[in-house]
């Protein structure tokens, strides 16, 4: 059977067990893993020993020295690639997607960080996996060549989407 701990005392055994892998002389600290937990213990106003929080902050607010978080979600990543896309000089970005809540959530992520960062809005492609579809997702890339594309579909999707794409470099996710 599984209960759920009332905010409060889940917020008190966070920050016991932080403090226990303190006092017992911890190298490294892995965790919290839930992302409240994580804002709980960065916001620790004691000297944190060595932690990898193995989530993000909601706010990418600063984090104290010796914090580290490790983005396993979707939005980390869409984030990183909005970012490396930057770097990359692309300006014309196309975003081709599904409508799973996964990749809903990815192409927020990323077009969120892509136009705060002062990127302009991307062309929106809905993915389709059937050969007149994928033809007039060749037309419009053709039309309205992109400088870089994000794939926010599932593997076999990018299977069948990258040749679409030519030499246009081509940017994924590992979900």
């Amino acid at each position: 059977m599984t209960r759920s701990l009332p905010m409060a005392k889940a917020l008190d055994d966070v920050l016991i067990a932080y403090e226990a892998a303190r006092a017992a002389g911890a190298g490294i600290i892995v965790g919290p893993l839930v992302r409240d937990d994580v804002r709980t213990v960065a916001g620790l106003s004691l000297a944190q020993a060595l932690t990898l929080a193995l989530n993000q902050l909601d706010d990418l607010s600063t984090v104290p020295p010796n914090f580290y978080t490790l983005a396993l979600g979707a939005d980390g990543d869409a984030r990183m690639i909005a970012r490396r896309m930057r770097t990359d000089a692309a300006q014309n970005i196309a975003v081709v997607n599904t409508d799973t809540p996964l990749m809903k959530r990815m192409v927020g992520a990323f077009v969120a960080e892509w136009t705060q960062g002062g990127g302009g809005a991307p062309n929106m492609y809905n993915f389709v996996a059937t050969p007149e579809a994928l033809t007039t997702l060749r037309r419009e890339l053709i039309r309205k060549p992109p400088d870089a594309a994000l794939l926010a579909v599932d593997g076999a999707g990018a299977t069948q989407a990258k040749p679409y794409f030519g030499t246009t470099r081509t940017y994924a996710s590992g979900l």
